[in-house]
Formats: structure tokens, sequence, C-alpha cells
């Protein structure tokens, strides 16, 4: 597979970074496009051999390439695909950009062009992160094992209707900035209680990753897990009846729910 990078920013380098350490790709059969220096210096460095290639030129990286990662930003995003204008007919277009409509790609790419929508969220900088992604009708299964090869290589990845990207972006998209106020609010309150800011932050965070593995790799649900910490009359049990009487669940729900409809606006801007 030859790819071709299009935006050399955090989350373009990621997924590079991915596929590389998972050696999905070589990188010789790997080409970033930016026009920014710094971006560039800090693509190439993911490779020490020397063999991915950069440049500035979208029609020289699209050339010959079966893959094309749109990962500029969506205010970019329409001049970049008038730059690509009927090249690369045989590519298979990727798009991580927020906000805009398979058919707004389709309208300048054409009707016949293999297009997917994919929300990828920050933590694939770590290799753990959540993308989900909607093709278009004319992608096939090969375009689909593709995708989900590029985007396993830096973490879960899922196949969903475009109609659901919305609430993808605010879970999974948004949601680790709300998880990092609530890693947050944990550890004052841990600090509250006599740690020091420098024991409560790395506690309070491993706290919330062991709960959420115990969740991946056990299958159990989040309530069967709460009986087994839970013993009558003790610690868990105290701090329980204050959080479930709390307005908590409105909260998330009505958080999700805003990230969810400025989504939908941004969309249909």
């Amino acid at each position: 597979m030859r790819l071709a990078v299009i935006g050399t920013g955090k989350m373009g380098r990621a997924i590079v970074s991915g596929l590389l350490s998972r050696q999905i790709v070589p990188a010789g059969n790997i080409t970033g496009v930016s026009k920014d220096e710094d971006s560039k210096k800090s693509f190439l460095q993911l490779d020490p051999a020397g063999k991915l290639t950069w440049t500035d030129s979208i029609s020289r990286a699209v050339e010959g390439a079966e893959v094309i990662l749109l990962s500029v930003k969506p205010f970019q995003m329409r001049e970049v695909l008038k730059e690509l204008g009927g090249q690369a007919k045989q590519a298979l277009f990727v798009t991580i950009a927020a906000g805009l409509r398979v058919e707004s790609y389709e309208s300048i790419l054409g009707a016949g062009a293999r297009i997917a929508r994919a929300m990828p969220n920050t933590p694939v900088t770590l290799g753990a992160g959540v993308t989900a992604y909607a093709p278009n009708s004319a992608c096939t299964s090969q375009d689909l094992a593709l995708i989900e090869a590029i985007f396993g290589s830096v973490g879960y990845c899922y196949r969903v209707e475009e109609i659901q990207l919305d609430a993808i972006t605010a879970l999974s998209g948004s949601g680790p900035a709300f998880i990092y106020r609530i890693i947050e609010a944990l550890a004052a309150a841990g600090v509250k209680e006599g740690l020091s800011p420098e024991q409560a932050l790395p506690i309070a965070a491993q706290t919330l990753l062991g709960a959420a593995r115990m969740i991946q790799e056990s299958g159990a649900t989040p309530d069967v897990l709460v009986n087994q910490v839970v013993s009558k009359g003790g610690t868990t049990e105290a701090g329980l009846k204050v959080l479930e009487s709390s307005a908590l669940p409105e909260i998330l729900r009505a958080t999700i729910a805003a990230a969810a409809k400025r989504s939908r606006e941004l969309s249909e801007s």
C-alpha cells in the first residue's frame, strides 16, 4: 500500500507512527505533505532510517497513492480537495476532519470516489485511541480492511453509520477532555483529604485507567464491577450513597448532548 498523508500535524504523525510500529506500511511507501517546516521535521523524525518521503506538493504526493489520508483542518479541506481535482481517481480517500459530510467530499471528488470519514481521538498519539469510521457506498470490502488496519494500529477501530459520527465526536472525540476534568476533580478531592498534589493526580489517573481496563478485559458490566468493590457498611458504600444521589448522570448526559449538538451544527454550516 502506498499512502499519502496530507497534513502532517499531531494526528497525521500519530497514525503514521502506529503504521510504522506495527509494520503495516513500509516507511518508503509513505509520503507526507505539509507547507510547515516544523511539521516536516517532526514527520521525518518518525523514521530514523530516513525512508519516509515528504513534499509540499499535493499533486506529487498523491502520484501512485492507493490511500490518501486527509488530516488537515476542516477550514483547509475544501482548498485541498480543489487542488486534488481529478487526480488520484483510483485512490481511497480517508478524512479525519470533523464537521464535513461525505456528500461535501463527493461534490468535489465525484460521486464514484471511495471516501470514508473517520473520527480518531487524541489518545491515538499513545496507540490507545478510539476511531469510528463511516464509509460511503463506493468503498469496497478491501477498503474497509485497509481503514481498519490503519486505525487499528493506534487503538480501537469501529465502523458506524455516518449519522452516528456526531455522537462519536461527542463521546470519544471530545470525551478525553471530559475525563481529564473528572480526574482533576478526583485528585483535588484527594488533596482535600490529605494527599499532596504530586500524589493525588497520578493515583487518580491510574485508578481510572485500571477501572477502564477492568471493563475492557473482564467483559463485566459496570454494575457487576461496582458490586465487586462494595461491602456492606464500608467506605465504598458510603461514597456511592453521595455519588448516586447527585446529578452526575444528568450532568454527563447534558455534556455529551451539548457536544453532539455542536457537532451537528458544524456539519450543517
